[in-house]
């Protein structure tokens, strides 16, 4: 049972992170409300980031086509687009 229980979260913690994973968790902060919640997504954003980042060799690469991403999305307003960069761009650096 507990064998079944260590698999699982090996599987989910193999889950591929992507750019559009990514950008829907960046929308879930800046569309949240809900203080708590909010600092989980940050913690989350954080570790896709910084997952991405070690697949790619050139972090500018990976800085340009997130940012395409977010511009491309139609849920955000300028300055919710423009905080998600900023905050992406901290887990960058």
């Amino acid at each position: 049972m507990e064998l079944l229980k260590k698999e699982r979260q090996e599987q989910q913690s193999n889950i591929s992170t992507t750019i559009d994973n990514l950008i829907e968790m960046l929308q879930q902060i800046v569309l949240l409300n809900v203080t708590a919640i909010k600092e989980v997504c940050i913690r989350q954003t954080k570790r896709m980031t910084l997952t991405l980042k070690n697949q790619y060799e050139y972090v500018g690469v990976l800085k340009k086509k997130i940012e395409a991403a977010l511009f491309e999305t139609s849920e955000l307003s300028l300055e919710q687009r423009q905080a998600s960069l900023e905050l992406v761009e901290q887990f960058l650096t």
